[in-house]
């Protein structure tokens, strides 16, 4: 403002200096003179417009002045809030909100700065991946409240459980990440995993009740400097991924070997992929006998898989895949296509069982696609039989049983595969419409051994008898096994004492010949 002030004043000197000059006044002394009298009417016409426009001028640069005044305090606020809300973003970035625990960002940043430091004292460190088990089910029974009670308490207990130089985070969703420096390898990284598996399995209170989980952890222990935090992180988890293999609330050291199956699943995973969009996956079967007199009833088509470099994959290994990447609905699909297409140019009208996984239970339209199937390979109803396991009774209740109950409409058979080794209770035998029990092998193979496997075995039997349900033994591989089994009433039986699972060409060898031909193969 006082710029403008001395800006007005420095223009109305410049413009008398500027009439003396062109001769209007002969000099500053003019102006009191009587000479200078006839001047005062060219001052008037000329000077005051002239000022008057100068002072225009100056009002409007004050009102410009104060204008950009209030802009520059605008423009000072806005900065600020943008700067209390980076600030507000980056707290948010570097913890938690639910756990308030450190967030995987910050972890990485500040790992690598304790590992650092850590090298320069020839440290050894220890990253400690951990997982909660049977958290889902929380989520589902209790709800996300409890969920997140939960997770609350056990980021409270893993920062009571280690020490104040180790860093402790939150990954996402039920994982956690633990660093520890200055640690005797591996020995204190196992103590701090058996105190972290000790007290997350540990009841937690939630109103009247208690809820139980568990977790598994993977860890890897190495010199400070001689691996990042990032390839120690990817060690941790691959050792987290054998410990869930194992047994829930265990803990598990990172090895090379992990690397390689690892390696091996992650090929097998890519191949197999490839393998179900070119239905290269084949079905085998194994036959199901009377257990009375022995004579063919059925067969249980298994999938089988022959890889180019690897041979036979194990059923166990490539089905745990499959359901891991999600594509067991298509797999399971394509080899009753091929099962029931076989089937039904048997010359012998026996019976065909499928396995059916929980997830193509789940699927609403599942009779239907059952349905098409049937229709398009010419495969009767009546002779089909679907098994489930007790895991499929567990989840999405109405739709399993709306699913088996139109299955039953089509003249379908419902089996209960390895019953005894699930979850289920025994009202599912009455909610749903299972027309056999299956025993599981590890009950059966261990029974003339295992009183306690003889005892389920009878029971199982028993209870057969009484809700009359067929069943079949599984397991069977001795004389011994048939001559008891038969005396408990069991009806069906199936083993290597019977047969091996085999091709279709085989069947058509072997089971489809004449009797004398099958009493040899039995």
């Amino acid at each position: 403002m006082h710029r403008v002030v001395w800006l007005s004043a420095g223009a109305v000197g410049s413009l008398i200096v500027f009439l003396i000059v062109s001769g209007t006044f002969n000099s500053f002394d003019d102006l009191g003179t009587k000479e200078g009298a006839i001047s005062y009417k060219v001052l008037a016409q000329t000077i005051v417009p002239l000022l008057l426009i100068v002072i225009a001028m100056a009002l409007h640069a004050l009102q410009q002045s104060r204008k950009m005044l209030q802009q520059s305090e605008q423009l000072q606020h806005e900065m600020s809030a943008r700067l209390a809300a980076e600030q507000e973003v980056a707290d948010n970035a570097s913890k938690d909100i639910l756990t308030e625990l450190p967030t995987r960002r910050f972890f990485e940043d500040h790992a690598t700065q304790a590992m650092a430091a850590a090298e320069r004292r020839g440290e050894h460190a220890a990253v400690l991946l951990l997982d909660l088990d049977s958290f889902k089910p929380v989520n589902d029974t209790w709800g996300h409240k409890a969920g997140d009670k939960v997770l609350q308490v056990v980021a409270e207990r893993l920062k009571n459980s280690v020490r104040a130089s180790d860093i402790v985070a939150r990954m996402g969703g039920d994982e956690f990440v633990i660093l520890q420096t200055d640690i005797d390898q591996p020995s204190g990284a196992a103590i701090l995993a058996e105190r972290i598996v000790t007290v997350l399995t540990t009841p937690i209170p939630f109103g009247a009740a208690e809820i139980q989980i568990g977790v598994s952890l993977g860890i890897t222990v190495f010199e400070a400097g001689e691996i990042t935090v990032h390839e120690a992180m990817r060690k941790a988890d691959i050792a987290l991924y054998r410990a869930k293999e194992q047994e829930r609330s265990t803990y598990c050291f990172f090895e090379t070997a992990m690397e390689d199956k690892l390696l091996r699943r992650n090929q097998l995973e890519t191949d197999l992929r490839t393998a179900v969009a070119n239905s290269e996956i084949e079905p085998f079967f194994q036959p199901i006998v009377d257990m009375q007199n022995q004579e063919l009833v059925g067969f249980e088509a298994l999938a089988r898989w022959f890889h180019p470099e690897h041979g036979s994959v194990p059923p166990m290994e490539f089905i745990a895949i499959a359901e891991d990447i999600g594509l067991i609905p298509k797999l399971g699909e394509m080899l009753m296509v091929k099962a029931c297409s076989i089937a039904e140019k048997w010359e012998k009208p026996v019976n065909l069982s499928v396995n059916v996984s929980p997830k193509q239970l789940r699927d609403s339209k599942f009779s239907n696609r059952i349905k098409k199937i049937l229709e398009v390979t010419r495969f009767p109803a009546e002779r089909l039989e679907i098994e489930i396991t007790e895991s499929s009774l567990l989840d999405d209740y109405n739709i399993t049983q709306n699913t088996l109950v139109a299955l039953k409409k089509r003249g379908i058979k419902i089996s209960l595969d390895d019953f005894g080794t699930g979850y289920s209770s025994l009202s599912h035998l009455r909610s749903f419409p299972f027309d056999k029990l299956k025993l599981d092998r590890s009950f059966v193979s261990t029974m003339n051994d295992n009183p306690s496997s003889m005892a389920i075995v009878k029971a199982v039997l028993g209870l057969g008898r009484v809700l009359g349900l067929a069943t079949t033994a599984e397991g069977i591989e001795t004389a011994e096994n048939i001559e008891f089994l038969r005396e408990q009433g069991c009806t069906l039986g199936q083993g290597y004492f019977f047969g091996k699972p085999i091709s279709a060409e085989e069947v058509e060898a072997t089971w489809m010949a004449p009797p004398a031909a099958i009493k040899k193969a039995i």
